[in-house]
């Protein structure tokens, strides 16, 4: 135990005691251990200051205030699996045995991955987008703590690519096509970058790396509404456990592409993006307190065919960062009209799953247009006055219906045109000089290729 000194209290400690301990050891949380080295409860300072001002006339105690249903680990759990569904902005986590005795504690400066000796390999990985059918919004965890969640989505030949080239010493040099950036870093400069990079975040995550070129190319543009930034670390995660020559399974995978991503990278938003890129194909993903649950829907080829000639994707507007509207979203949870719309949204989803599963292609125009109907009412900058306009000039060319993916201000616009009418919706888009991009479905998910000799 003496080892762990610092990071302890006494459930006997005042409250005095609590905060001068966080104070002296900069720690946001202590474990709180009673008489017999038992590990009860875990405290903070926002857990005291919610305590105060719930019972403002109250002499507080240790065991009042204590968060009694903390995040834990057992010395016989996966520990690496366990330890990538926590979020570490939230403090340390204790490390139990049977007894719920302290055997060791994970902190912030041990927050990666240990593996095995790296493979020396230069190989490429890529990583798909996504298109969103239905049930946008409810994959974001603020939504599915409290409410039920249903996505419908699908794996598109979109990608982000990322080549990995390991050096012989420990200089990492970083490319990217898209924003031109090129940086370099050493070991010790990389861990001490404190930035939310979302690079920068995955590399952290592998203390064993060897030096590395990495560079970076992603056939969309930001804010385009295909979850890029998901596929982008699902990519750079897949390569670097390569290179680390550590296994994951699909759902380890996907759950640290969205620690990486959502928690320690701060960009904000769902689940439902990852769950594509590493899977692939056609998804339907359901989320409840319990997190989020999914199956891919097994498609012949004449299915997929259809559905590969039938979309269009149509961009409009500038970039706009999603991180920035789902904060907006988040503070929508308790709006009664906005929490109506997207139980509709959820039903939409329902129907959705029941038409691709049916094989019922031709209705999916039509919910796609219901769709959108109801999410550009969920707020006022979910969309505006052009892209109403462009979208229902694709209309009035022959699309049955479509939507605007993402989280809403610009990106692309999903058109779904029945093959009779395709001539002519073709004819008038290139009459008013719109562009058009095929797309078809990604039924692999994210994948290294390597260079044949």
């Amino acid at each position: 135990m003496q080892n762990f000194q610092k990071y302890f209290v006494r459930d006997s400690a005042s409250i005095l005691e609590v905060l001068e301990r966080q104070e002296k050891y900069q720690i946001k949380s202590l474990i709180v251990i009673n008489k017999d080295d038992r590990v009860i409860g875990m405290v903070s300072d926002g857990d005291i200051r919610r305590y105060q001002t719930q019972n403002v006339s109250e002499q507080l105690t240790l065991t009042q205030v204590m968060n009694k249903q903390f995040f834990r680990i057992y010395d016989n759990d996966d520990f690496d699996l366990k330890i990538i569904q926590h979020d570490m902005s939230k403090g340390l986590v204790p490390i139990l045995d049977s007894e719920q005795r302290l055997v060791d504690v994970y902190t912030d400066d041990r927050k990666s991955l240990q593996f095995k000796p790296v493979q020396n390999d230069e190989f490429t990985v890529i990583a798909p987008t996504r298109i969103t059918f239905a049930g946008g919004g409810t994959d974001v965890a603020n939504w599915f703590k409290k409410y039920n969640g249903l996505c419908i989505n699908a794996a598109i030949n979109i990608y982000s690519r990322v080549s990995f080239s390991v050096r012989n010493d420990d200089l990492f040099y970083i490319s990217s096509y898209n924003t031109r950036e090129h940086l370099k870093y050493s070991r010790s400069e990389l861990n001490a970058h404190s930035a939310n990079n979302l690079i920068l975040c995955a590399l952290k995550k592998f203390p064993s790396l060897p030096g590395l070129d990495i560079k970076i190319f992603c056939e969309y543009q930001p804010g385009s509404g295909l979850g890029g930034s998901s596929s982008l670390c699902v990519a750079l995660l897949k390569g670097l456990c390569h290179i680390s020559d550590y296994s994951l399974t699909n759902r380890e995978l996907q759950s640290l592409a969205y620690e990486v991503e959502r928690n320690e990278a701060s960009i904000k938003g769902g689940w439902q993006d990852q769950i594509a890129s590493v899977e692939g194909g056609v998804n339907v993903i359901s989320f409840d307190k319990k997190g989020p649950r999914n199956y891919k829907i097994e498609s012949n080829y004449d299915d997929l065919n259809f559905l590969n000639n039938t979309f269009f994707l149509v961009r409009t507007g500038a970039n706009r960062s999603s991180s920035s509207i789902h904060a907006q979203l988040e503070e929508m949870i308790s709006d009664r009209n906005f929490v109506s719309k997207m139980f509709e949204i959820y039903k939409v989803a329902e129907t959705m799953e029941e038409i691709i599963l049916s094989k019922q292609f031709h209705k999916m125009g039509k919910l796609l247009n219901y769709s959108w109907k109801i999410k550009r009412k969920l707020y006022d900058g979910i969309t505006n006055s052009e892209i109403d306009k462009l979208y229902s000039s694709l209309i009035s060319f022959g699309a049955s219906g479509g939507k605007l993916l993402g989280a809403g201000g610009s990106g692309y616009l999903l058109m779904v045109v029945d093959l009779k009418h395709q001539f002519d919706f073709m004819k008038n888009c290139a009459e008013n000089e719109i562009n058009l991009r095929r797309i078809s479905i990604d039924r692999e998910g994210v994948r290294i290729l390597k260079t044949r000799s």
